[in-house]
């Protein structure tokens, strides 16, 4: 698989087939397993940086202990959706931030690379940072405990009427009215007037997370209560997932604690692996790369 999207020579091939063993024993990891990465990132057109992010996967799937396929598509998702062009430092940085997220709080990181993976393309075009978001999904789930598809597909919803987007699909044939968009939109107009206001004034994107935080402070403020929210969420076309959306606004202040310590994590997914090297599954996996 790896020859035939990167035309690879038999010499590049030998080089490929030795360091395998190198890599893939850092991490206590099978060779095979990590060349399978090096291979979906391969006929993903990366090319020479196939082989780092490969590793990047192995260490998420380490840290996360998760599947292959959600680490690579964790990786894919957020790098298409962010533009880092293959950067290993900045999706390094992420997964760093979503590692403190999973130490910290009632979730995991399988849960949030799940939702990325889902929702990465929708957030980034409305103008949420992936700390943001992971911060986001990582509320939900560790509130609800449902998983990070749920939590991703509640959120895409919210972000997608918030835009004012009546052709994405929300569920399979399913999408947005030009009514249930205005039905939001008179609900952020009355409890989130400045976010409105701001985004009017220079004819841009309402921006979802500043629309969730005043919604938020309304309820905080006594403003706005839950059987108000539900009503109008209701109103809307029923399409929100209201438990989904009041574990957001209800635990604000749990977004914002998960948003700090995303920005404070660097270094904690390298301290992960050192843990997990001292496992006997890890080091009889090194001892079978350096048999074979």
């Amino acid at each position: 698989d790896v020859r035939k999207v990167t035309g690879f020579t038999e010499t590049q091939m030998k080089a490929l087939e030795e360091q395998s063993y190198a890599t893939a024993s850092a991490y206590g990891e099978a060779a095979d397993k990590y060349l399978a990465s090096v291979a979906a990132f391969s006929r993903a057109g990366y090319g020479e940086q196939a082989k780092a992010l490969a590793e990047l996967s192995t260490k998420t799937n380490i840290v996360g202990d998760t599947t292959s396929e959600v680490a690579n598509q964790f990786l894919l998702s957020v790098d298409a959706a962010y533009k880092y062009q293959g950067s290993v430092e900045k999706l390094g940085a992420v997964l760093d931030g979503v590692n403190q997220i999973d130490n910290k709080y009632a979730t995991s990181i399988e849960n949030i690379a799940e939702g990325l993976g889902k929702v990465a393309p929708i957030a980034s075009q409305a103008g949420v940072g992936v700390d943001e978001l992971s911060a986001a999904i990582g509320t939900i789930t560790a509130v609800t405990q449902r998983s990070g598809t749920e939590a991703a597909t509640a959120f895409r919803a919210l972000m997608l009427n918030i835009m004012g987007d009546t052709k994405t699909e929300i569920d399979e044939g399913v999408t947005w009215t030009t009514g249930e968009i205005a039905g939001l939109r008179d609900v952020l107009n009355i409890y989130a007037s400045d976010v409105v206001a701001a985004a009017d004034a220079t004819g841009s994107l309402i921006n979802p997370m500043e629309a969730i935080g005043a919604l938020a402070q309304s309820m905080e403020d006594g403003v706005l209560t839950e059987q108000k929210l539900m009503e109008m969420v209701s109103d809307i076309g029923g399409k929100l997932r209201t438990s989904q959306l009041l574990a957001l606004i209800q635990n604000w202040d749990m977004y914002e604690s998960m948003l700090a310590d995303f920005g404070n994590a660097a270094g904690s997914a390298d301290a992960e692996v050192s843990n997990a090297l001292d496992s006997w599954s890890r080091k009889s996996e090194v001892l079978k790369n350096t048999w074979t």
